[in-house]
């Protein structure tokens, strides 16, 4: 039985600053970065649309290969959890059947597409308190920029 935390990928570690300064996996696979453009054709509207919208926002290289499933998943829950609040707009909370008040099933099938919406969200860094957790790399500081500016120029 494995215990404590799970461990944090390499790339992670580096956006992060290595706030534990511990010794970096310099033999941790390095999957290929993926292109995004296009959502999935099986995706409802509502993933596609949320696949749109947080792929414009991703850093660069953020996400590879192997995580594009997570991202999937991120996006189908998306569009469950929005069909499904559609669905409990459109009939409402409770439903009748026999004379007997029911919750409609819509309600807790949203509560369960939620759960696994913040689930994937925090796998992915798209939750607040998972996004103060990285850094990003916007490329190279001004300081690097002057600096080797001036190497270039004898300065």
């Amino acid at each position: 039985m494995v215990r404590g935390a799970k461990p944090k990928p390499t790339k992670l570690k580096k956006m992060q600053g290595n706030p534990g300064k511990r010794a970096l996996n310099r033999e941790e696979p390095e999957p290929r970065v993926v292109d995004l453009h296009d959502p999935p054709g099986w995706m409802g509207q509502f993933g596609k649309e949320e696949w749109v919208r947080v792929v414009r926002e991703l850093p660069t290289g953020m996400v590879t290969v192997l995580d594009r499933a997570v991202l999937e998943n991120y996006c189908a829950a998306y569009d469950e959890w929005r069909t499904c609040l559609s669905m409990i707009k459109r009939y409402g909370r409770t439903q009748m059947n026999n004379g007997r008040r029911f919750n409609s099933p819509y309600v807790s099938q949203a509560q369960r597409a939620r759960l696994d919406l913040n689930r994937f969200a925090a796998e992915l860094g798209f939750t607040p308190s998972a996004r103060s957790r990285v850094r990003a790399d916007h490329g190279e500081s001004d300081s690097d920029s002057d600096k080797e500016f001036a190497d270039i120029i004898g300065i």
